[in-house]
């Protein structure tokens, strides 16, 4: 998922890089995403499921993490479809 462009085009530049807050438990600064669909691609090649696969995201309305839910599912889809995975989205 191309996490730059998701905080910069949706998210409003607001960066959130680990679901947790420091310091808890499970923070490590040296884990940080970052965007190459080349890898993820060969990663998927390597897997159970080398030719993609399709699986359903259920999300609510309204506002998230400073947009709203459907936009912020939808560039993620985006960016899924480009390895070969199929997210449908329920709301």
């Amino acid at each position: 998922i191309n996490y730059d462009k998701l905080i910069s085009d949706v998210l409003l530049g607001i960066r959130q890089d680990r679901p947790l807050f420091k310091p808890q438990l499970g923070t490590d600064d040296d884990i940080l995403y970052g965007y190459d669909t080349e890898k993820a691609k060969d990663f998927l090649s390597k897997s159970k499921y080398p030719d993609g696969f399709t699986f359903s995201l259920a999300i609510g309305t309204g506002l998230g993490i400073g947009a709203d839910w459907e936009t912020m599912a939808l560039v993620i889809k985006e960016d899924l479809a480009k390895i070969g995975i199929t997210m449908n989205i329920e709301q």
